[in-house]
Protein backbone atom coordinates (compact mmCIF):
# COMPACT_ATOMS: atom_id res chain seq x y z
CA UNK A 1 0.00 0.00 0.00
CA UNK A 2 2.90 2.52 0.45
CA UNK A 3 4.31 1.54 -1.97
CA UNK A 4 1.65 2.37 -4.36
CA UNK A 5 0.97 5.42 -2.55
CA UNK A 6 4.58 6.85 -2.94
CA UNK A 7 4.88 5.99 -6.82
CA UNK A 8 1.51 7.18 -8.27
CA UNK A 9 -0.16 9.06 -5.42
CA UNK A 10 -3.76 7.64 -5.97
CA UNK A 11 -5.99 5.94 -3.53
CA UNK A 12 -4.74 2.32 -2.22
CA UNK A 13 -5.75 -0.74 -4.18
CA UNK A 14 -7.24 -3.99 -2.41
CA UNK A 15 -4.66 -5.04 0.08
CA UNK A 16 -5.51 -8.35 -0.32
CA UNK A 17 -4.15 -8.07 -4.15
CA UNK A 18 -0.19 -8.44 -4.61
CA UNK A 19 1.86 -5.82 -6.30
CA UNK A 20 2.93 -6.20 -9.16
CA UNK A 21 5.65 -4.12 -11.44
CA UNK A 22 6.02 -5.71 -14.59
CA UNK A 23 9.29 -4.86 -16.71
CA UNK A 24 8.47 -2.76 -19.34
CA UNK A 25 8.44 -3.63 -23.09
CA UNK A 26 10.91 -2.27 -25.34
CA UNK A 27 8.36 -0.83 -27.38
CA UNK A 28 6.99 1.44 -24.26
CA UNK A 29 10.43 2.10 -23.66
CA UNK A 30 10.66 3.18 -26.61
CA UNK A 31 7.79 5.48 -26.40
CA UNK A 32 8.81 6.72 -23.32
CA UNK A 33 12.57 7.67 -24.39
CA UNK A 34 10.54 10.08 -26.77
CA UNK A 35 8.34 11.69 -25.29
CA UNK A 36 11.00 12.74 -22.81
CA UNK A 37 12.83 14.25 -25.36
CA UNK A 38 9.96 15.91 -26.88
CA UNK A 39 8.97 17.23 -23.17
CA UNK A 40 12.48 18.04 -22.59
CA UNK A 41 13.04 20.37 -26.27
CA UNK A 42 9.71 22.25 -25.33
CA UNK A 43 10.22 22.48 -21.64
CA UNK A 44 13.82 24.38 -22.44
CA UNK A 45 11.92 25.86 -25.81
CA UNK A 46 10.02 27.96 -24.04
CA UNK A 47 12.73 29.79 -22.27
CA UNK A 48 14.27 30.70 -25.52
CA UNK A 49 14.20 33.90 -28.38
CA UNK A 50 11.00 34.27 -30.20
CA UNK A 51 11.06 35.58 -33.49
CA UNK A 52 9.20 38.55 -32.16
CA UNK A 53 10.74 39.55 -29.48
CA UNK A 54 13.70 42.13 -29.62
CA UNK A 55 16.88 40.00 -28.85
CA UNK A 56 19.48 42.24 -26.29
CA UNK A 57 22.50 40.25 -26.73
CA UNK A 58 23.87 38.43 -23.31
CA UNK A 59 26.16 36.25 -21.93
CA UNK A 60 24.21 32.34 -21.90
CA UNK A 61 22.87 32.94 -25.55
CA UNK A 62 23.20 30.85 -28.53
CA UNK A 63 23.79 32.03 -31.30
CA UNK A 64 24.31 31.43 -35.03
CA UNK A 65 27.52 33.18 -36.94
CA UNK A 66 27.02 34.43 -40.25
CA UNK A 67 27.57 31.58 -42.94
CA UNK A 68 29.53 34.02 -45.29
CA UNK A 69 33.09 34.01 -44.73
CA UNK A 70 33.52 36.94 -47.17
CA UNK A 71 30.90 39.45 -45.24
CA UNK A 72 32.41 37.66 -42.13
CA UNK A 73 35.71 39.12 -43.10
CA UNK A 74 34.78 42.03 -43.94
CA UNK A 75 32.36 43.38 -41.37
CA UNK A 76 35.12 42.45 -38.69
CA UNK A 77 37.71 44.56 -40.25
CA UNK A 78 35.42 47.37 -40.81
CA UNK A 79 35.33 48.32 -36.98
CA UNK A 80 38.51 48.39 -35.36
CA UNK A 81 36.57 47.63 -32.22
CA UNK A 82 34.57 44.29 -33.39
CA UNK A 83 38.07 42.08 -32.97
CA UNK A 84 39.35 41.89 -36.51
CA UNK A 85 39.93 38.82 -38.66
CA UNK A 86 41.73 35.97 -38.93
CA UNK A 87 41.73 33.02 -41.42
CA UNK A 88 41.10 30.38 -38.69
CA UNK A 89 38.04 32.39 -37.56
CA UNK A 90 36.34 31.18 -41.25
CA UNK A 91 35.65 27.42 -39.63
CA UNK A 92 33.12 29.36 -36.82
CA UNK A 93 31.43 30.46 -40.07
CA UNK A 94 27.71 29.41 -39.80
CA UNK A 95 27.94 27.53 -36.75
CA UNK A 96 25.45 27.54 -33.71
CA UNK A 97 27.95 28.75 -30.38
CA UNK A 98 27.33 30.57 -27.06
CA UNK A 99 28.29 33.75 -25.78
CA UNK A 100 30.59 33.94 -23.37
CA UNK A 101 31.80 37.37 -22.78
CA UNK A 102 30.59 41.01 -23.64
CA UNK A 103 34.01 42.47 -24.81
CA UNK A 104 32.73 46.04 -26.15
CA UNK A 105 30.26 47.99 -25.82
CA UNK A 106 29.32 51.62 -27.48
CA UNK A 107 28.24 55.07 -25.70
CA UNK A 108 25.17 53.98 -25.15
CA UNK A 109 25.81 50.74 -23.74
CA UNK A 110 24.70 48.87 -27.50
CA UNK A 111 26.94 45.33 -27.46
CA UNK A 112 29.66 46.10 -30.30
CA UNK A 113 30.97 42.68 -29.97
CA UNK A 114 30.80 39.66 -28.22
CA UNK A 115 33.53 36.22 -27.62
CA UNK A 116 31.52 33.55 -28.61
CA UNK A 117 32.15 29.86 -28.24
CA UNK A 118 31.54 27.02 -31.17
CA UNK A 119 32.71 23.78 -31.69
CA UNK A 120 35.57 22.79 -33.50
CA UNK A 121 36.14 19.96 -36.08
CA UNK A 122 39.53 18.69 -35.09
CA UNK A 123 43.28 19.77 -34.75
CA UNK A 124 44.44 23.10 -36.44
CA UNK A 125 48.00 23.01 -37.43
CA UNK A 126 50.81 25.93 -37.38
CA UNK A 127 54.41 25.78 -37.89
CA UNK A 128 56.50 25.45 -34.47
CA UNK A 129 58.55 28.39 -33.58
CA UNK A 130 61.57 28.72 -31.33
CA UNK A 131 60.61 27.87 -27.73
CA UNK A 132 57.62 25.89 -27.91
CA UNK A 133 57.10 22.80 -25.53
CA UNK A 134 54.22 20.71 -26.44
CA UNK A 135 51.73 20.61 -23.28
CA UNK A 136 51.21 16.66 -23.51
CA UNK A 137 55.04 15.24 -24.02
CA UNK A 138 56.75 18.41 -22.68
CA UNK A 139 59.57 17.77 -25.14
CA UNK A 140 60.46 21.30 -27.14
CA UNK A 141 60.26 21.67 -31.06
CA UNK A 142 60.75 21.65 -33.25
CA UNK A 143 63.03 18.39 -33.00
CA UNK A 144 62.31 15.50 -34.15
CA UNK A 145 60.29 14.12 -31.25
CA UNK A 146 57.57 16.93 -31.84
CA UNK A 147 57.94 17.52 -35.47
CA UNK A 148 57.62 20.85 -37.24
CA UNK A 149 53.96 21.36 -36.30
CA UNK A 150 51.49 22.17 -33.26
CA UNK A 151 47.98 22.08 -32.83
CA UNK A 152 46.63 25.44 -32.01
CA UNK A 153 43.78 24.70 -29.93
CA UNK A 154 45.62 21.93 -27.61
CA UNK A 155 48.93 23.22 -27.85
CA UNK A 156 50.06 19.39 -28.80
CA UNK A 157 53.20 18.41 -31.31
CA UNK A 158 51.90 16.87 -34.12
CA UNK A 159 53.36 13.88 -33.24
CA UNK A 160 51.01 13.65 -29.98
CA UNK A 161 47.95 14.64 -32.18
CA UNK A 162 48.41 11.77 -34.21
CA UNK A 163 47.55 9.31 -31.18
CA UNK A 164 44.26 11.17 -30.85
CA UNK A 165 43.36 10.97 -34.56
CA UNK A 166 40.97 14.01 -35.55
CA UNK A 167 39.69 14.13 -32.11
CA UNK A 168 41.54 17.16 -30.18
CA UNK A 169 41.29 17.83 -26.78
CA UNK A 170 40.47 21.18 -26.72
CA UNK A 171 36.81 20.69 -29.11
CA UNK A 172 35.74 24.37 -28.93
CA UNK A 173 37.02 27.61 -30.15
CA UNK A 174 36.89 30.93 -29.06
CA UNK A 175 36.45 33.71 -31.21
CA UNK A 176 35.60 37.24 -31.05
CA UNK A 177 32.48 38.38 -33.19
CA UNK A 178 30.37 41.92 -34.28
CA UNK A 179 27.28 41.29 -33.06
CA UNK A 180 25.76 42.14 -36.89
CA UNK A 181 27.48 38.47 -37.58
CA UNK A 182 25.39 36.88 -34.70
CA UNK A 183 21.51 35.96 -34.91
CA UNK A 184 19.80 34.00 -31.72
CA UNK A 185 19.66 30.20 -32.27
CA UNK A 186 17.92 27.71 -30.79
CA UNK A 187 21.10 24.86 -29.43
CA UNK A 188 20.74 21.22 -29.65
CA UNK A 189 19.46 20.31 -26.44
CA UNK A 190 21.44 17.18 -25.83
CA UNK A 191 24.80 18.56 -27.01
CA UNK A 192 26.44 19.75 -23.82
CA UNK A 193 30.14 20.48 -24.78
CA UNK A 194 29.28 24.29 -24.74
CA UNK A 195 27.66 24.42 -21.39
CA UNK A 196 30.03 25.14 -18.57
CA UNK A 197 30.41 21.88 -15.96
CA UNK A 198 27.35 23.27 -13.43
CA UNK A 199 25.03 24.11 -16.37
CA UNK A 200 25.80 20.99 -18.37
CA UNK A 201 25.17 18.61 -14.94
CA UNK A 202 21.22 20.69 -14.66
CA UNK A 203 20.79 20.06 -17.64
CA UNK A 204 21.63 16.25 -17.24
CA UNK A 205 19.50 16.18 -13.68
CA UNK A 206 16.59 17.65 -15.42
CA UNK A 207 16.42 15.14 -18.21
CA UNK A 208 16.84 12.57 -15.99
CA UNK A 209 13.89 13.68 -13.75
CA UNK A 210 11.45 14.03 -16.83
CA UNK A 211 12.64 10.44 -17.73
CA UNK A 212 11.92 8.55 -14.33
CA UNK A 213 8.57 10.44 -14.56
CA UNK A 214 7.30 9.17 -18.12
CA UNK A 215 8.73 5.63 -16.99
CA UNK A 216 6.34 5.87 -13.54
CA UNK A 217 3.20 6.80 -15.98
CA UNK A 218 4.32 3.73 -17.99
CA UNK A 219 4.67 1.44 -15.20
CA UNK A 220 1.27 2.38 -14.20
CA UNK A 221 -0.43 2.08 -17.18
CA UNK A 222 1.05 -1.43 -17.37
CA UNK A 223 -0.30 -2.27 -13.84
CA UNK A 224 -3.76 -1.31 -15.00
CA UNK A 225 -4.16 -3.10 -17.49
CA UNK A 226 -2.57 -6.05 -15.20
CA UNK A 227 -5.33 -4.93 -12.53
CA UNK A 228 -8.58 -5.57 -15.48
CA UNK A 229 -6.88 -8.98 -16.07
CA UNK A 230 -6.45 -9.90 -12.75
CA UNK A 231 -10.23 -8.74 -12.02
CA UNK A 232 -11.48 -11.03 -14.23
CA UNK A 233 -10.23 -14.44 -12.57
CA UNK A 234 -13.10 -15.86 -10.34
CA UNK A 235 -11.47 -15.90 -7.31
CA UNK A 236 -13.87 -18.11 -5.29
CA UNK A 237 -13.85 -20.99 -8.40
CA UNK A 238 -10.39 -21.16 -8.06
CA UNK A 239 -10.33 -21.48 -3.99
CA UNK A 240 -12.87 -24.24 -4.45
CA UNK A 241 -11.16 -25.77 -6.96
CA UNK A 242 -7.78 -25.75 -4.96
CA UNK A 243 -9.83 -28.01 -2.01
CA UNK A 244 -10.54 -30.58 -4.38
CA UNK A 245 -7.03 -30.87 -5.64
CA UNK A 246 -4.14 -33.10 -4.65
CA UNK A 247 -1.57 -30.97 -2.58
CA UNK A 248 1.00 -30.99 -4.91
CA UNK A 249 -1.13 -29.63 -7.94
CA UNK A 250 -2.43 -26.86 -5.27
CA UNK A 251 1.13 -26.20 -4.52
CA UNK A 252 2.27 -25.86 -8.27
CA UNK A 253 -0.89 -23.64 -8.94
Amino acid sequence: CASELLLSGGSCPECRLPLHFPRVPEEVAKSVAQSVDEDFINKLGQAGTKPDDRWCVKVGDFVCVCGDRDECARTQMEDPRAGGWLDNMAEACGKVGIIEEIVERGPNSEVICAKVKTKAVGHYFERIRDGYQCKQCDMYGPSTQTGSRKCMRCAWCVQCCKQTGDLCTKATDEWVWATSLLRPASPDMFDLSLLGSDEATVRRAERHVLRLRSELKAINLKRETLRADFDQINLPLLMSALKTLPAESAAAL
